[in-house]
């Protein structure tokens, strides 16, 4: 499926680009570069601005991925503990993109990133692996975000002062970098300066909550649209990755080709109660489903071959059945007790 075209962040910022199309790739990368540039020069300029922000990861949610990497065969290791860096990420994605599980990898790394908000203050953001700053500018039909610092580049441009006073004889110019580290006044009149500090106050906290919504409501139509293209499979046998396993399941994620769309990746659930040829227990540290008598296992990575049993439109809900693949488990004292046993 097609993601929004103005979305150029993605979850892991610019580290996500080469699984685009190549042209699309390229577009990407110089829409995070003009985005910096401005973010750099609104920054030198000392205008009030919109910026993105992420957050650096919790050292333990990354010490948890290490260890189900450790799990799927991929060593990762962190040079400071308590002090995770972005140049990490791009070494963990560097290690596991040799491995077979490298699909699934990236799932989990994804999920120990914070959310990117907006703010007004200049702080780093992790994903794009940015320490001063960045800003969304380049889609101001699309995002507001975007519009509003057009506003303050608008304003910059009309109301900006190019120098110190009327007097000076020499001026910087205003729309180009080399004003950078000259400027020793206020760019804007005060009245104008603390008009532009208060809108954007007052909207930051409401642009990330809309931007939330609107990322819902995107993820909730192509959701639909997955599930009306899935319910004309019901009965067909796919190859599919384990992603996920819980207690009462597993979550299979299958890649479908149509003639309306582009390939696309939909999620179905496996649920234990169709696992009808043995006892399975549930083990969460090594976030697999064992079968008891048979040693079969259903794991994290895993590749699994899977028919659509039913699709409900409307909730958005795949069952898969298990028809083959899987593992087999090693009886040794890591697996020596279980957490939950099913049978059906």
């Amino acid at each position: 499926m097609k993601k929004s075209y103005y979305n150029d962040e993605g979850e892991l910022g610019a580290m996500i680009v080469p699984e685009l199309f190549p042209a699309r790739a390229m577009v990407a990368e110089l829409i995070v570069l003009a985005n910096q540039a401005i973010a750099s020069h609104l920054t030198a300029l000392g205008v009030p601005a919109i910026y993105r922000v992420q957050n650096t990861p919790d050292p333990g949610d990354i010490q948890e991925f290490i260890k189900l990497a450790s799990n799927l065969g991929a060593e990762l290791y962190l040079e400071d503990e308590e002090d995770v860096q972005p140049a990490d990420y791009q070494a963990f994605i560097e290690e596991f993109t040799a491995q077979k599980s490298e699909r699934v990898l990236a799932y989990l790394l994804e999920d120990t990133l914070k959310p990117a908000i907006y703010s007004t203050i200049a702080q780093p953001h992790f994903g794009l692996a940015l320490q001063h700053g960045y800003v969304h500018c380049t889609s101001p039909v699309s995002r507001y975000s975007d519009l509003l610092i057009s506003r303050v580049l608008h304003t910059i441009f009309n109301e900006g002062r190019d120098r110190r006073s009327s007097r000076s004889k020499e001026g910087v110019e205003l729309g180009h970098s080399s004003c950078h580290g000259k400027i020793t006044w206020n760019v804007l009149p005060p009245e104008i300066q603390q008009e532009l500090e208060a809108q954007l106050t007052s909207v930051v906290v409401h642009l990330t909550e809309r931007e939330n919504v609107a990322q819902d409501a995107q993820e909730d139509l192509e959701g639909l649209i997955k599930t009306g293209l899935m319910k004309e499979r019901t009965g067909q046998t796919f190859q599919g990755l384990i992603t996920g396993v819980q207690s009462y399941g597993f979550f299979v994620e299958i890649e479908i080709s149509s003639e309306s769309v582009e390939t696309f990746r939909v999620e179905g659930l496996v649920h234990v109660s169709s696992l009808k040829d043995d006892w399975y227990e549930y083990r969460s540290r090594q976030q697999t489903l064992v079968g008891r008598k048979n040693r079969n296992q259903y794991r994290l990575g895993d590749m699994v071959e899977v028919q659509v049993k039913s699709v409900d439109y409307y909730r958005q809900q795949i069952d898969l059945v298990a028809v083959g693949g899987g593992s087999i488990a090693f009886d040794d004292d890591e697996f020596s007790t279980p957490s939950h046993p099913y049978r059906y």
